[in-house]
């Protein structure tokens, strides 16, 4: 059973798990509050670095809101590996040509809060499937894809759906509290905030 944090937004955030933050993916490890940012442009990504800028215990506002102006950040490609911090390293990867949707595998010891194995940076759609072209390995699924609906979560499977113990037809919306099976795989969805 895996916990996967799967952040929709087109910029990611990478920090400190202190509540004042504001971060995505927060970390208990040695890194500024706000670290680093991955931001998605056009199908790539892009890593902007804030460690490096001297002197400063914090972004300031104006670059947190818009990244700094005259940088397009470092260009980051499927399987490299981003060191940031004191044992935190991440590995980003784009397992299938047909989205832009990246996974974040962490390496190393230092834990996530709250708790998850990786991260998926969702664009158009996330799949889940038994081959390394999935972003969410699940030995006895086919296919199933996770997709945006409007601003909902919605699921597209072959397989009969049950959601909350009733029965669902593909392309379903999905919300907080969710608990979604078949006879292939089941997850239940938290969004965050949402308790």
């Amino acid at each position: 059973m895996a916990g996967v944090l799967v952040c929709p937004q087109d910029e990611v955030w990478i920090g400190q798990a202190v509540a004042e933050s504001g971060v995505q993916l927060p970390f208990q490890a040695n890194l500024r509050r706000r670290h680093a940012k991955l931001r998605r442009e056009n199908g790539r990504y892009w890593l902007h670095d804030f460690a490096g800028r001297e002197g400063q215990a914090s972004v300031p506002e104006s670059v947190a809101a818009n990244g700094p102006e005259d940088s397009q950040g470092e260009l980051i490609t499927s399987g490299q590996e981003l060191k940031l911090g004191e044992g935190l390293a991440l590995r980003l990867r784009i397992p299938s040509p047909l989205t832009n949707t990246a996974v974040l595998d962490y390496l190393g010891p230092l834990k996530s809060v709250p708790r998850t194995d990786f991260a998926i940076l969702m664009a158009q759609a996330c799949l889940l499937g038994n081959t390394s072209q999935h972003h969410i390995v699940i030995p006895e699924l086919s296919q199933a894809t996770l997709y945006f609906s409007g601003e909902c979560l919605a699921i597209r499977c072959n397989h009969r759906l049950n959601i909350n113990g009733n029965a669902a037809e593909s392309g379903a919306k999905l919300a907080h509290g969710d608990r979604i099976e078949s006879a292939e795989f089941a997850m239940s969805l938290e969004v965050l905030g949402s308790r």
